[in-house]
């Protein structure tokens, strides 16, 4: 692996050739809802700048830290989300930066919820 002008990194997923990540969760609580928190790392050397990120519906919201990240500096990005239905949950959420692979990023959210 050659580390790119800047790249961003999310801890732990795999980012496939599309720019698509996926976290599927089990017992989701419904009423309240669920929040975690991912790192995000500039493994590239040069600046990273995270423009946005945004969620895909209105019962999922997110946000970050830092936006600018300097080569190998991490940030925590927070995402909450409330389904709307105590069954399945589909969600995603969208990461835009100057990352040269993958200006931005989908990351799908996946989950069965409790009543």
């Amino acid at each position: 692996f050659i580390a790119q002008a800047q790249t961003l990194h999310l801890e732990g997923l795999q980012i496939n050739e599309q720019g698509y990540a996926t976290l599927e969760f089990e017992g989701i609580p419904g009423k309240k809802g669920y929040q975690l928190s991912l790192q995000i790392t500039n493994i590239g050397h040069k600046d990273l700048y995270i423009d946005k990120v945004e969620g895909g519906c209105h019962c999922t919201k997110a946000k970050i830290k830092k936006k600018r990240l300097r080569p190998n500096q991490s940030t925590k990005l927070l995402i909450k989300w409330k389904p709307d239905q105590d069954t399945e949950f589909s969600s995603s959420l969208t990461i835009n930066s100057n990352d040269q692979q993958f200006p931005e990023i989908w990351l799908q959210l996946f989950g069965n919820v409790e009543d």
